[in-house]
């Protein structure tokens, strides 16, 4: 039981990885582009332009990253808490939201029908 929900972690931990995968390139497309736009207007030469894309890019990083840490602690307690409320077949008062924890139920369900059978064995220590 235990093994199957350290696997759910690192299959959602690779999920909110890679959306803020996505994040980050969206983030560094908007701010360069923007930046080479005002370095090019301001300073009418392509390596005043560069120069400036890579200033704002530096700052942008700031904001992008008061955004996704929080949104990742958030994302890694539900689901730990949701592997917890599982492991104990949900008897203890949960920890989730009622929505939320349909969400998770619903979900699994769906994998149970479709027969998804995990591909990695429990290890026997």
């Amino acid at each position: 039981m235990v093994w199957n929900n350290w696997l759910d972690v690192m299959i959602g931990e690779t999920g909110f990885g890679l959306a803020m995968f996505f994040f980050n390139i969206g983030n560094l497309l908007l701010w360069s582009t923007v930046g080479f736009v005002i370095g090019f207007m301001v300073f009418e030469e392509v390596i005043g332009a560069i120069v400036i894309a890579i200033v704002l890019l530096i700052i942008s990083t700031i904001p992008m990253s008061i955004v996704s840490f929080p949104m990742g602690a958030a994302f890694k307690t539900f689901l730990y808490a949701y592997a917890l409320d599982r492991s104990t077949g949900f008897k203890q008062p949960s920890r989730l939201p009622a929505d939320l924890r349909g969400e998770f139920n619903t979900v699994i369900t769906d994998l149970e029908r479709r027969d998804a059978k995990r591909k990695v064995p429990e290890p026997n220590f």
